[in-house]
């Protein structure tokens, strides 16, 4: 009786639309049926409703949308530009360094041709070891002089750079350039987080400390020629090594301040009379919501914050993005676990393994389709078995924010610019001028398609079209059950009191 009472009471005051019908005194037994039945399809809507909710928030997951097509170009970093001499090696200096070596010739001999092996051991290009370890015979070189060695044999930033221009402004190369590591040997970057800082550089050098040792990289607002970086290199084929297969001309890559920069998506630049390069930048901005920490990383397929698993050495940088380091890293490890070495060049091991030289050859050669492929996807269409070659056994998940640096190079016929900033190019010059294609970045943002507030929305939206409900209705509820309870108590308490 209690119990009824109480819940007439209840259902009097509740804001729950219909109940009142149910549980009101008098009421015929149709109407109560009537509203029970009302109540009940109302509860099921609902439900089924927060279903279809909350499967659209587990399994819609990720939407990329255009938050702002002219993002302004004052607030992204100018790319990061790396130039390397093709080669490696100065020839002059090799023929020197042969002279120090030995005295006698065929030794003298057989020393050249292991710095020229060793100059193009690089990836992705270990194959073209092959032919070398067959055709010449070679001198094992100490593992522990094989690095210095090849820094001794570099050129130097006055050695490649005759001119460089920042914005239209002239600045002696030294000022702008810092020696980089890279999977084809040593390089300079401009505007590079990663390249080297424990040389004696100018304080110019871009990226620039800040407070808390924070790099900052140079920007520009700008887009469009010559509002960018302008190089005039000194075009070097007589320093290459001698025979039809010498490698010619740099590589110059465009990439993030905070990555290494990745060889295969460099440009080759060589000598051609009367005409100059240029290479134009596209920029895409993708910001990552924080609605993305709701979902693990597996769904998200990216990762929110920098990973500290990847060794990197603290004489390289001290700022950087770690996801760009996994690739590199996996390379090496692969390298390592197959050839016992390491390349001189590596960013990570450096003091703990055996620096590869002549004697690693072949087995580089051996590994060189492996360090180009990935594990396949499971149960994907597209990837028979015949189909697939040897992979590194790793995978490196992508960053959910990132800015993508995308460039396009193309040669015009030179005009008369070159005079009027008082400068020609001499028949030994190669031009480059490297600059924002447009005068915005297009910026996108990375989020979930139905985040968690969407999705108490969607539920407080049904609760309350169906039935009124609302979190006033939940602490009312939460309210009369305690009520409810504490009635129930004290019944039960006067009924054990009472004697037989």
């Amino acid at each position: 009786m209690l119990t009824k009472l109480h819940l007439q009471d209840y259902s009097e005051k509740i804001s729950i639309h219909g109940l009142r019908y149910v549980l009101k005194k008098g009421a015929k037994q149709w109407e109560k049926i009537l509203w029970m039945t009302i109540l009940t399809v109302a509860g099921i809507c609902i439900l089924n409703k927060f279903y279809q909710s909350w499967q659209l928030y587990n399994h819609s997951l990720i939407q990329i949308i255009i938050e702002d097509p002219l993002f302004p170009l004052k607030e992204i970093d100018f790319p990061a530009i790396t130039v390397c001499m093709n080669s490696n090696a100065m020839y002059s200096k090799v023929k020197t360094l042969t002279e120090i070596y030995s005295n006698e010739s065929n030794s003298k001999k057989y020393f050249e041709n292991s710095i020229k092996a060793i100059s193009i051991m690089r990836f992705p290009h270990f194959n073209a070891l092959a032919p070398l370890v067959r055709s010449l015979k070679m001198e094992k070189i100490p593992p522990e002089e094989i690095r210095d060695i090849m820094l001794y044999l570099g050129p130097t930033i006055d050695d490649m750079l005759v001119k460089c221009f920042w914005r239209g402004i002239k600045y002696n190369c030294s000022d702008l350039f810092r020696r980089q590591r890279s999977e084809i040997g040593f390089c300079y970057s401009f505007n590079s987080k990663t390249a080297d800082r424990n040389s004696n550089y100018s304080d110019r050098n871009p990226p620039l400390t800040g407070e808390d040792d924070q790099l900052i990289p140079l920007r520009t607002n700008s887009a469009g020629r010559m509002s960018g970086l302008e190089l005039i290199l000194r075009n070097m084929e007589y320093e290459n090594f001698p025979g039809k297969d010498a490698m010619t001309g740099y590589n110059v890559m465009v990439h993030n301040p905070g990555e290494f920069p990745d060889e295969t998506m460099s440009y080759k630049a060589h000598l051609d009379i009367n005409r100059v390069s240029q290479i134009s930048v596209s920029v895409a901005k993708v910001s990552a919501d924080q609605s993305l920490y709701w979902i693990n990383q597996k769904d998200r397929k990216c990762t929110m914050k920098k990973s500290s698993s990847y060794l990197i050495s603290d004489d390289l940088s001290r700022e950087g993005n770690p996801e760009s380091f996994c690739l590199k890293k996996c390379r090496l490890d692969v390298i390592y676990k197959f050839c016992k070495c390491i390349p001189y060049y590596s960013i990570t091991y450096e003091d703990l393994s055996e620096t590869c030289g002549v004697e690693h050859l072949n087995c580089l050669n051996l590994i060189n389709v492996r360090l180009r492929n990935f594990p396949p996807p499971i149960e994907e269409s597209g990837f028979p078995d015949w189909s697939l070659p040897e992979y590194m056994n790793c995978s490196c998940p992508t960053p959910c924010s990132f800015i993508s640096y995308t460039s396009e190079n193309r040669k015009i016929t030179t005009f008369n610019e070159f005079n009027i900033r008082n400068f020609s190019l001499e028949s030994n010059h190669i031009y480059l001028d490297i600059h924002y294609k447009k005068p915005y970045v297009i910026s996108f943002r990375r989020s979930l398609k139905y985040s968690a507030e969407e999705l108490i929305v969607a539920f407080g939206g049904m609760a309350s079209l169906f039935l009124g409900c609302s979190i006033m209705t939940i602490l009312e509820v939460i309210y009369y059950t305690y009520k409810l309870l504490i009635e129930l108590k004290k019944v039960n308490t006067i009924v054990d009191v009472t004697p037989n």
